[in-house]
């Protein structure tokens, strides 16, 4: 994923919100780690799984290993952005190489399609387009850089919506796989194919 490797003020999401997206520092972890714990949580609460508490800890430090490993190898192979509105971090979102579990369900080479991962917004900010709004900077800078691929995948129920509504019916639906009706979604898509708004 080299052809990514930019300054982060070369990412210019749209205008609103005076959000300011940027490669998160060594001195923005502790508040990163401090804003997946809370988000991540309040993910899992909200899908009404919140007693799940393996799961949620598991997340937690995937997540934030995410976050270390990008700035402790200054972004190399893992692109880590965090979103900030006035002094508070209001959301993350990052390009990883594809994970197993999604390797394991789509026929991808890995070094062209990136995965969109970590896409979370601090519960005090949701539904004001803040999501919206990272997920169409980092896909500009994936066409861009002429990657015509990515992909996601998404557990969470009410996240699920938001990427239902931009993306359409995924690609694969792992059925029951949090537990009875609580199904994980994988999709693959151009990136040029994704309308903004």
């Amino acid at each position: 994923m080299d052809p990514l490797r930019e300054t982060p003020d070369n990412i210019k999401p749209p205008s609103g919100n005076q959000i300011k997206l940027f490669f998160a520092r060594h001195s923005d972890i502790f508040e990163t780690e401090r804003f997946l714990r809370k988000t991540i949580r309040f993910a899992f609460e909200q899908d009404g799984i919140g007693d799940q508490e393996n799961n949620i800890l598991s997340e937690i430090t995937s997540k934030t290993q995410l976050l270390r490993q990008a700035v402790e190898t200054n972004h190399e192979q893992i692109h880590f952005w965090c979103a900030r509105i006035g002094r508070e971090i209001a959301g993350t979102i990052a390009l990883i190489p594809p994970e197993n579990l999604i390797l394991e369900y789509l026929d991808i080479v890995p070094e062209k399609v990136p995965e969109i991962s970590t896409v979370y917004v601090h519960p005090e900010y949701q539904r004001q387009g803040i999501g919206t709004k990272m997920f169409h900077a980092v896909l500009d800078l994936l066409q861009q850089r002429r990657f015509t691929r990515f992909c996601l995948d998404c557990g969470y129920q009410k996240s699920q919506e938001f990427w239902i509504h931009r993306l359409g019916s995924p690609d694969v639906t792992l059925k029951n796989y949090w537990g009875p009706g609580i199904n994980h979604m994988i999709w693959i898509r151009e990136t040029g194919a994704v309308h903004h708004g």
